[in-house]
């Protein structure tokens, strides 16, 4: 329970394991820190790199650092602890619940859509490139205030990329 927000999460894997993973970590009162991401690759290998990326985040100062911070780190534990051409994207941000202020960094993830309360939508892309592709990548902080009645919602590639019988994507459109 975080005092101000409501959340809640489903995860349904393409495999019996896979790379997709998301987190909701009480910080403190009204502080949660919001987490998703997904690893290349499928099955066991994916989601063993996945327990990598979640024991490191875990690893992380979440009361002295920020997201862009977090991700650079978390950028220099993959560069050097997975082969070439695996990789990580994700999303990192500070929720303040009585506030609504959020602070993220996002790595090369889908962008998550805000659904204002008046229908606006906007799409939360300031971050950075993927994880452990490129060491010493540089990473930016983004800022929102979310508003009562505002909707923020967190997905994988596995919800735009869904296809019907015919081959028609879900597409972010739809999502929205």
């Amino acid at each position: 329970e975080v005092a101000g927000v409501e959340v809640a999460g489903l995860s349904e894997s393409a495999r019996e394991v896979g790379g997709d993973y998301y987190d909701h970590i009480p910080l403190g009162a009204d502080r949660v820190l919001l987490v998703i991401a997904d690893v290349s690759g499928k099955g066991v290998p994916a989601a063993l790199l996945m327990s990598a990326f979640r024991a490191s985040l875990m690893s992380q100062d979440t009361d002295q650092t920020g997201p862009a911070e977090i991700a650079s780190r978390l950028n220099e534990f993959l560069h050097r602890s997975v082969e070439p051409g695996k990789f990580v994207t994700a999303f990192v941000g500070f929720l303040e619940g009585r506030t609504g202020r959020l602070v993220y960094a996002n790595a090369g993830h889908n962008p998550p859509a805000l659904l204002r309360a008046d229908g606006r939508v906007e799409w939360l892309s300031a971050g950075g490139l993927i994880l452990g592709i490129l060491a010493g990548s540089p990473f930016e902080s983004g800022e929102v205030t979310l508003e009562p009645g505002d909707l923020l919602t967190l997905y994988t590639d596995g919800v735009t990329e869904g296809a019907d019988a015919s081959g028609d994507l879900w597409g972010e459109e739809r999502l929205v």
